[in-house]
């Protein structure tokens, strides 16, 4: 007798995973497979289980599920009798991506499954990003290298590539992320460096009597004997002021070397102040001239990366006796008008820093708008350039203009049209603030002040005295009357 009804096999659901609709069991990397098997609806179903066979498309991995993708579980019943001669149920499970940058070691699906940690070299700035069933390590601007730590169950296999479970995207061995930008230096202050010495040229007469061989000859020894302990001189100094000398000038000579150059390094951090590691070479002879010389800059970051050598010009002037004094007087005032132009330019900024501070707290009030440009080459339409004290006038004049128009104005926007920019609303009565203005400048702002204060308290008396006397005077049309 032959049982012509085969069996039927029924999957068992996993109730936290299987979709009721489609029977497909959705899982994530990290997770591991359970096998529920099968249920088989047949008289002679115990006969049938110890028969059954269950195979994967693939192989599975004895812990977690590490790698996103599709496979199928088969189970299988043979029935000899029948065409074919099996009864097949598939089970299909899906493997869903999971976030591994979010993963946490020893934590979740990083203590369950931990080669799907990210591995990258965050300590070296690399940034992990998540892809579709990997991820990737991506290194910061001015750096190189893959981006990870070294994973050692990853092993190479011989042609560029490693083998292993979870292989991430771009993983070269785990060379980090190295830091290749380079140093920058600045060198500050004078350059060229000028010496001016005494040049030699013997003894001299008020008659010029012209040189004779021997004496000429004698200035001539005496000269090359002068210069040869120029290099000798320039070492020293620098070694003795650790390159400082080099950017003294008379208006400061009391400078730091830290004052003389500047070096910066722009890593993943932000900028690094590598002032402090600049090393000052030795002079080098430009041209085997020992009146020019050039003095190098070099500086390395801790990744070991070389700034380009900079260098400092140094030239030495050899001046006659009797126009020593004049060369050294304008360098003096050369160096003083370098150092007030430095020192104008940092006010400017510090007082635009303070504006920007004053107008971020002060938002929810009117403010002024930015004055324009203290533009010293317009000045009575010409374009001749303004020294130095004169632009500081002109400028000081303006200033005050605009802090007297400011303090005047009654409006809630207090600016002077004269000198705020023209992209803003105009505000006050320009005729009053213009004759305030004219005051303050003819008889100074104090005096303007009490002079304010004296017409208002003359007022006040005034109207205060009129009004007592009405209130008491009997008036002209007023009559007496006396009975007797």
């Amino acid at each position: 007798c032959v049982d012509e009804h085969p069996p039927v096999l029924e999957l068992r659901p996993d109730p936290a995973h299987t979709d009721p609709r489609t029977h497909v069991t959705h899982l994530s990397q990290g997770d591991k497979y359970v096998e529920f098997g099968v249920d088989v609806r047949d008289t002679n179903a115990e006969e049938y289980l110890r028969s059954l066979k269950i195979t994967y498309s693939r192989a599975l991995p004895q812990g977690c599920l590490s790698e996103m993708g599709e496979f199928f579980v088969n189970y299988t019943v043979a029935t000899p009798w029948t065409t074919p001669e099996f009864v097949r149920a598939t089970r299909t499970v899906v493997v869903e991506n999971v976030d591994e940058c979010g993963v946490r070691e020893g934590l979740g699906v990083g203590a369950n499954c931990p080669e799907l940690v990210a591995m990258c070299d965050v300590e070296s700035g690399a940034v992990c990003k998540d892809e579709i069933g990997t991820y990737s390590c991506l290194c910061p601007e001015g750096t190189e290298g893959d981006g990870f730590r070294l994973i050692p169950r990853l092993k190479p296999d011989g042609k560029g590539g490693f083998i292993g479970s979870m292989v991430p995207r771009g993983y070269k061995g785990g060379t980090g992320c190295r830091d290749t930008s380079r140093p920058v230096i600045e060198i500050l202050g004078p350059n060229p460096k000028v010496f001016q010495v005494a040049k030699v040229n013997g003894l001299k007469g008020v008659m010029r009597t012209g040189e004779d061989a021997d004496s000429h000859e004698r200035v001539k020894t005496l000269n090359a004997e002068h210069r040869s302990g120029y290099e000798r001189d320039l070492r020293s100094m620098i070694r003795a002021t650790s390159g400082a000398e080099l950017c003294a000038t008379t208006a400061k000579p009391n400078v730091r070397p830290t004052d003389c150059i500047r070096a910066t390094d722009r890593t993943y951090k932000g900028l690094v102040d590598l002032t402090g590691n600049v090393s000052v070479g030795e002079p080098i002879s430009k041209d085997g001239s020992p009146l020019h010389w050039r003095v190098p800059y070099n500086v390395v970051d801790e990744a070991g990366n070389k700034a380009k050598t900079v260098w400092r010009e140094v030239i030495i002037k050899e001046v006659d006796l009797n126009d020593f004094e004049q060369h050294a007087i304008k360098e003096a005032r050369a160096n003083h008008e370098e150092d007030v132009k430095m020192a104008v330019n940092d006010a400017i900024i510090k007082e635009r820093k303070r504006a920007a501070t004053l107008n971020n707290n002060n938002k929810d009030t009117v403010g002024c708008s930015a004055c324009k440009p203290c533009n010293c080459n317009d000045q009575q339409g010409t374009a001749d350039v303004l020294t130095v004290n004169e632009c500081d006038e002109v400028c000081d004049r303006k200033i005050s203009a605009a802090i007297a128009s400011q303090r005047s104005s009654t409006s809630t926007s207090t600016c002077d049209s004269q000198y705020a920019d023209s992209s803003s609303p105009e505000s006050g009565i320009p005729i009053i603030d213009g004759m305030i203005v004219f005051m303050e400048e003819l008889i100074g702002k104090y005096a303007l002040m009490m002079l304010f204060f004296g017409c208002t308290l003359s007022t006040a008396l005034f109207v205060l005295g009129r009004t007592i006397s009405a209130l008491i005077s009997t008036g002209p049309d007023v009559r007496t009357y006396y009975h007797t």
